[in-house]
């Protein structure tokens, strides 16, 4: 699971916000956390793992679901987390590491119509193949 000894990974900085929802681990590059929730603000990828899954999808305009799309890729390529199964339903779990970087709020730049259209093109491609 660790971020070190040559493979291949990916992860998220893991804000104050993301920390108080990690399952277990110690949020170090050495044994990530894992969380069910993600925000996106600052993804970090080995440059393998986007050699071999891609980049941000271009069916998304500019706002929204595009940083969603891209780990849960990596997530079915085999880096950056897992799939918790329940008979509930399943959830998907994120590796995070502490960056020492704080999320400032600040206005929104998109719009619920543009999040809205994202959001309908993560319903189709959410499941493709990698």
């Amino acid at each position: 699971m660790g971020c070190c000894c040559g493979d291949p990974w990916s992860s998220e900085f893991c804000s104050p916000d993301i920390s108080s929802r990690v399952i277990f681990g110690e949020n170090t590059a050495e044994n990530p956390g894992m969380c069910s929730m993600l925000n996106g603000c600052a993804l970090i990828f080995d440059r393998l793992v986007l050699a071999q899954i891609g980049f941000m999808d271009s069916r998304f305009g500019r706002y929204g679901h595009e940083h969603t799309e891209l780990t849960l890729r990596t997530v079915r390529a085999g880096y950056g987390g897992g799939v918790l199964r329940s008979p509930e339903g399943d959830s998907h779990l994120f590796k995070v590491i502490e960056g020492g970087l704080e999320a400032l709020a600040v206005g929104g730049h998109g719009s619920q119509a543009e999040a809205d259209a994202n959001h309908k093109v993560m319903v189709v491609i959410r499941n493709d193949p990698v």
